[in-house]
């Protein structure tokens, strides 16, 4: 009993030190917060609406409640989920951009729910609204299923019995969270964290990502009626652009840029930061080093592929291009791909 005990021990010292540092130092926030979520610093982690105003003002909340869980199986589960996301995006992004990613989504998501939580007590005069405590990474994480539909949309990933997109994440999250919520398993709390994550997620990457030359992703299949089903996406279209002239108009929103070019390279087609189908994404591809040097001169080429006018042979061209990047960086033969590919 005792040597299995270590071997698992050293199984987790050991996924934790191939983990880049951000994502492993959220995981180790995320089991410590849970430790302090079973003493009585608990209620000065997590976020408590009557607490947050005077005469108490305890305005780091907005921070600290992610990381405020005191249930051990959702802890273990956020850890878990933080280690394979920070796998995945703080090589591409850096831990720079991966910091600041989640702290304004973290912090957006804290802020936005304390409001809602703050007018249900106005309208409702319920005092138990205000003196619950919540927290817990579901937020952050629900907004990490953002960037999986905007970097690899068309990717598929096996879920026990069913094969899901990854542009169908934040829809699929959604509607897990509010069963959860009909049937008691969560907090109801949890569906506001889970709805905010995804949308301060999504403004974040829309509008105001720093990317080379530019910030933001304006592609059609990242604009907010792709997260709704193909029906009603046209009315959607039509509410979300004039909902954003009139943000823009009083400068909330950054104006929708003119660009001239009609060209991208290869380079941004082919890296994992490429948007499949549409524009390309911030900053520069990180190729593995398992990559073959003519592998890596797929990724890093610089010949132009039009993008204006392209043909439907040059849209499924980086297509290919963008799924067999992301087969190299999760170690997938790209000529054994399966089921993960559409």
């Amino acid at each position: 009993m005792a040597s299995r005990l270590q071997a698992v021990q050293s199984k987790i010292f050991e996924g934790l030190s191939a983990t880049p540092p951000v994502s492993r130092s959220l995981c180790i926030a995320t089991l410590v917060g849970w430790l302090l979520s079973l003493t009585e610093f608990y209620g000065y982690i997590a976020l408590t609406p009557a607490f947050v105003v005077p005469p108490h003002i305890y305005i780091w909340t907005f921070f600290t409640a992610a990381f405020a869980e005191p249930r051990f199986i959702t802890a273990v589960v956020c850890a878990m989920s933080i280690l394979m996301i920070g796998k995945f995006i703080e090589p591409l992004w850096g831990g720079k951009e991966l910091a600041r990613f989640i702290s304004i989504v973290n912090v957006g998501t804290n802020v936005a729910t304390f409001l809602v939580i703050v007018l249900a007590f106005r309208l409702y005069g319920e005092e138990q609204l205000i003196y619950a405590h919540c927290g817990g990474l579901i937020g952050v994480l629900a907004g990490s299923s953002v960037v999986f539909k905007q970097l690899t949309p068309e990717y598929s990933v096996n879920m026990l019995v069913v094969s899901v997109r990854t542009k169908h994440f934040p829809s699929a999250i959604i509607l897990l969270c509010l069963l959860l919520a009909v049937f008691r398993i969560s907090p109801p709390q949890d569906v506001l964290f889970v709805w905010f994550g995804i949308v301060t997620s999504w403004v974040y990457l829309r509008f105001f990502q720093p990317r080379e030359g530019s910030r933001g992703d304006l592609g059609d299949v990242f604009s907010l009626a792709s997260f709704f089903p193909e029906a009603v996406q046209p009315a959607v279209n039509k509410v979300s652009t004039s909902i954003y002239g009139l943000l823009q108009s009083v400068h909330i929103v950054p104006p929708w840029p003119t660009n001239n070019s009609n060209t991208m390279s290869q380079q941004q087609a082919g890296s994992l930061l490429y948007t499949i189908g549409t524009g390309p994404t911030a900053f520069r591809p990180v190729v593995p080093a398992a990559v073959s040097s003519s592998q890596s001169q797929i990724m890093t080429a610089a010949t132009p592929i039009p993008i204006g006018d392209a043909k439907p042979v040059d849209a499924e061209r980086r297509r290919q291009l963008a799924l067999k990047a992301l087969d190299m960086r999760l170690g997938l033969d790209p000529n054994e791909q399966g089921d993960n590919q559409v």
